[in-house]
Order: C-alpha cells, then sequence, then structure tokens
C-alpha cells in the first residue's frame, strides 16, 4: 500500500497540496498569525528542527514552516499550544481563516451543513457532500474554486482524522484530478 500523508497518516509529512511553502507562509499571514508563529519558531524545539539563521525572513520562513509542519512532534506542539492560548497557530484553523477570507459566505455554508460541538464546528460526511454539491454547482467551480474546498477539506481531515477518508473520498468524486494532491490514488480513496 503507498504511503499515506497527513492529515490521512497523522504520524506522515504533509500531503503535496500542502507541502508548499508559499502556500503555509500565506495561510498564517492571511490568518493574522505571521507574528506568533514566527515567535513559536523562534521559542521552540522539535525533532529535526534545524538550526535558526541570525534573521528570519521569508526564505528563512518558508523553510522552518516546512520543517515544523512536516514533523509530526512540530505540528503536536502547534495544536497544543493553540488549546492553551487564544493564539490559533494549528494549521488546520489558519486554513480555516484563510479560505473564511478567500470565499465569502463560507463560514455560513459550514455551519448550515456542520455540527457544532463546544463552539466547533464539526463535518459530518452527508454535510459534506451536500456542500460540495452546492459548490460544485456554481459558476465558480473552477481549478481555483476545487483547490479552495479541497483546503477546507483538508482542515476538516486534521481536525476530524477519524473521518479524514471519508472526508476526501466525498469530495474527491467531484474532483479526481486532486487525489494526487491529497497523496491519495483512486485505489485509496474509494472504499
Amino acid at each position: 500500500m503507498a504511503e499515506l500523508f497527513y492529515p490521512f497518516n497523522q504520524d506522515g509529512t504533509l500531503c503535496p497540496l500542502l507541502d508548499d511553502g508559499d502556500l503555509l507562509l500565506e495561510f498564517y499571514d492571511r490568518a493574522g498569525v505571521k507574528q506568533g508563529i514566527k515567535r513559536f519558531i523562534k521559542r521552540q524545539r522539535w525533532p529535526g528542527k534545524p538550526a535558526l539563521p541570525y534573521s528570519l525572513g521569508t526564505d528563512a520562513m518558508r523553510s522552518m514552516l516546512l520543517n515544523l509542519l512536516n514533523a509530526p512532534a512540530g505540528r503536536r506542539l502547534l495544536l497544543e499550544r493553540s488549546e492553551k492560548t487564544s493564539e490559533s497557530l494549528a494549521l488546520h484553523q489558519v486554513i480555516w481563516s484563510w479560505s473564511c477570507q478567500e470565499a465569502e459566505g463560507l463560514e455560513k455554508i459550514i455551519s448550515e451543513h456542520g455540527v457544532e460541538i463546544k463552539d466547533r464546528i464539526f463535518l459530518r460526511p452527508d454535510g459534506l457532500k451536500n456542500i460540495v454539491d452546492d459548490f460544485s454547482s456554481r459558476q465558480d467551480w473552477d481549478q481555483s474554486g476545487k483547490r479552495l474546498l479541497a483546503h477546507v477539506v483538508l482542515a476538516y481531515a486534521m481536525l476530524q482524522p477519524e473521518d479524514s477518508i471519508f472526508l476526501a473520498e466525498i469530495f474527491l468524486e467531484k474532483a479526481p484530478e486532486l487525489g494526487e494532491g491529497f497523496g491519495l490514488q483512486r485505489k485509496a480513496w474509494v472504499l
């Protein structure tokens, strides 16, 4: 069987669609927590963390984000920090913030089809099917619209690891060309 990537394998490296330093930096920047993640990178240690350069400029930030988020221990540290403070640095949270800025009305659509538990919205597979059907019937269901929703699905796969493959399967039924970006071969996501 092929290697599964994060978020489909909690101990894996990032799936190809997320393994992009520019995109990761954009997520943190647009979520308004670029300085917070910069502080986190400077102060925290995780296995495999490279030596920090004197100046943590854009190129160094891209590289450090890739290193941090490709390390399961780094992602766990971010999640623990996000749960203890009001600053949301976990990858699924910054993707959510970014996607709500990118797609007007997304938060409302997700809320309508999700389940709220302790101030968090979770997706049931049937709720995601309705969301994907809604998005795929729009005129803006082009490559950028598909990628935006793919990032939302990946964020929910991080939040709901037990449902991750089911969520991917539902999305990939309408956008099978992104299966490679999820790091999933068709055989892996059709149950």
